[in-house]
């Protein structure tokens, strides 16, 4: 696209063929992702966790034991136009349960965890639009998760 007049290239046509191509660029199919700030927000919960060594069962079966929690967890914010908004991301509920062996230099475990439903997004940046996601329940959008 340069052509040579005398030992100078000329480019300009190149450069403008570039700059034509830049702005011809959709940037339709791109997220905003931003952060807001609401007010009011409260956070409660309570966690209960157990944890047992089967140390009273015979030799090598002394290794094994369990561990295990569940937790509460409560809490709203306001934001711009929505009083009560649950805080993406928090299950009401969340279960998990490990069964271990740890003897004689050897470690595993199994785990599992459940949660209920959550919030997913607020949709809008928080101010009322409607959210997406994997259903509604309650007016909300909520997603499923079981690990």
């Amino acid at each position: 696209m340069c052509s040579d007049t005398g030992g100078a290239r000329d480019c300009s046509h190149s450069a403008q063929f570039w700059r034509s191509y830049a702005l011809a660029i959709d940037r339709s199919g791109y997220d905003l992702v931003g952060t807001l700030n609401g007010s009011n927000g409260k956070l409660y919960g309570v966690e209960l966790a157990y944890l047992q060594q089967f140390d009273f069962l015979p030799g090598a079966l002394s290794g094994f034991g369990f561990q295990g929690n569940v937790a509460f967890i409560g809490g709203s914010f306001d934001t711009l136009n929505r009083i009560g908004a649950d805080f993406p991301g928090t299950s009401d509920r969340i279960v998990n349960a490990s069964l271990f062996y740890e003897k004689y230099g050897l470690s595993a475990r199994v785990s599992y965890q459940y949660r209920t439903d959550w919030v997913d997004t607020l949709g809008g940046l928080g101010v009322g639009a409607p959210s997406t996601c994997c259903g509604r329940a309650r007016g909300k959008t909520r997603c499923r998760n079981w690990a």
